[in-house]
């Protein structure tokens, strides 16, 4: 059996979860949802006061939870990074490829490649004459931020890695027989995550807010959500500077803390294709057990962030 212990972050919150995987069983041992004590944006992260607050925070919830485990999996939001799909042709040697890609993003930044840590993960793109590279880059004092809290909070990180790419990987994990396009839709208190997917391989991600006042979920009439799901939804299908719709989407599943599944009638009334929750009940790949009464199936969608990790577990 193995055991995982994971925390996806947000500007505002985190959700922590112990998690047990058992050939084709995995079972949530306990999960919880806390509201942070300050809001994580580019000035917060360069505070000693922030990294103590969210420390002691860490140190509570373990207390008063009893999570056991102390080796992390820490997700956090896709819009705390850059995300770009590189093309390179045959003149680019592997050797070459990582300073060209940073050669790329310096193409669009007023500052050094130096201050961003950038990762190149597996990715099946193109093959031929040019070939796709999937690429993330992350400024440095965002790591440094997180690997200090958890140090502070006395909790090993074992890896940190955006969660768009772990619900990417779990959904592709718990429906292996999706042969089709497919948008993950995250629904979280300042905006839609959009995450497009295929059998094969993440093919994309968008972060919107609401509305242009950036109002908080909480603060938004069901109208004003309507609108802009299907805003987001027709930008993604077919940009406007476009002729021919960029992604072919087939079913959309729905997640996060604050969705609410009544939503689900108004989303059907905007748009003619199958939209659901994003639960396992329909998956043949795994069966999910709880060992934490105060969860049940019907919830899951809340809280795949956190269970997401169990994706990079062979």
């Amino acid at each position: 059996m193995t055991d995982i212990a994971s925390i996806s972050i947000r500007e505002d919150s985190l959700i922590w979860s112990e998690l047990s995987k058992k050939e084709k069983t995995i079972t949530i041992q306990r999960a919880a949802f806390q509201t942070l004590p300050l809001f994580i944006h580019h000035q917060s992260i360069q505070k000693k006061s922030s990294i103590t607050q969210i420390s002691a925070l860490l140190k509570e919830m373990a207390h008063t939870q009893q999570f056991q485990n102390k080796k992390i999996h820490l997700t956090f939001p896709g819009r705390f990074a850059i995300i770009k799909k590189i093309m390179l042709d045959e003149t680019i040697t592997p050797e070459m490829q990582q300073d060209f890609v940073a050669y790329e993003f310096e193409k669009s930044w007023d500052e050094s490649s130096q201050n961003y840590s950038i990762f190149l993960p597996e990715y099946y793109g193109d093959s031929g004459v040019t070939r796709v590279v999937l690429a993330i880059a992350v400024r440095k004092t965002i790591l440094e931020f997180f690997e200090k809290i958890f140090e502070k909070a006395q909790l090993e990180l074992e890896t940190i890695t955006p969660s768009c790419f772990t619900i990417e990987e779990l959904f592709r994990l718990f429906f292996p027989n999706s042969s089709s396009q497919c948008l993950l839709l995250g629904w979280h208190r300042r905006g839609l995550e959009a995450i497009i997917t295929d059998h094969q391989n993440f093919r994309d991600y968008f972060f919107r807010p609401y509305n242009p006042k950036l109002d908080l979920i909480e603060n938004i009439t069901e109208f004003d959500l309507a609108n802009g799901f299907s805003n987001l939804f027709f930008e993604i299908q077919q940009p406007r500077v476009l002729d021919q719709p960029l992604y072919d989407i087939q079913t959309i599943y729905n997640f996060g803390y604050f969705f609410r599944p009544e939503w689900l009638d108004f989303m059907r009334s905007r748009i003619q294709i199958p939209i659901n929750l994003f639960n396992f009940d329909a998956s043949t790949a795994y069966h999910i057990n709880f060992a934490d009464p105060q969860l049940s199936h019907e919830e899951i969608y809340k809280f795949i962030e956190s269970i997401s990790s169990i994706s990079l577990i062979n």
